[in-house]
């Protein structure tokens, strides 16, 4: 019968008792915790010797949806950045980041990427006619000359940008996948 003293005892408590331990350390931590009421002493109340299985399923389930979270939230917080950017000097960032969106969009959305381009059409439009809106050239234009000058052209700039995206990474994707085929 193998005997472990009282510090190597307390090097492995807490291997044990976070599941990490090999079953050999286990078993010694066991039978040595059995024989030592001072070793006994330090186990933590609440923590069992043997911890519950974990469930993996249920752990990264739980991670994707954290993942798919921060990714919606960063699409949607990169769309609305863009389209903000539409009637200043800085659009021209928008060359950039809407391919980047529509890529990430790609790969966080799976078989839910067609609604990035349409949620970032939508957006830009209804963005343009509410910063129409509010500084006042709606009223002096009317909804016909708003609609067809830079509504339009620029959520179709915006979606077509998001679009080549996607493209860029589904392309990738299959050419990845293809080289690891291989």
């Amino acid at each position: 019968m193998n005997k472990i003293s009282c510090g190597v005892c307390r090097d492995l408590l807490p291997l044990v008792q976070d599941g990490v331990a090999c079953e050999d350390s286990r078993r010694l931590v066991e039978e040595h915790l059995a024989a030592c009421p001072d070793c006994r002493a330090l186990e933590v109340g609440d923590v069992p010797i043997v911890p519950e299985k974990i469930d993996d399923h249920r752990v990264l389930s739980s991670i994707r949806r954290g993942l798919t979270l921060l990714g919606l939230f960063l699409l949607v917080a990169g769309a609305v950045l863009g389209v903000a950017l539409s009637n200043s000097m800085g659009m021209f960032y928008n060359f950039a980041l809407m391919p980047l969106l529509g890529a990430l969009g790609y790969f966080f959305l799976s078989r839910r990427w067609p609604w990035l381009p349409a949620g970032v059409l939508l957006l830009s439009l209804l963005w343009i006619f509410f910063s129409h809106f509010w500084d006042g050239t709606f009223a002096e234009e009317g909804f016909q000359t708003w609609f067809l000058s830079d509504a339009v052209f620029y959520s179709v700039i915006y979606t077509v940008l998001v679009l080549l995206g996607v493209l860029i990474a589904a392309l990738l994707r299959f050419a990845f996948r293809k080289e690891e085929a291989q």
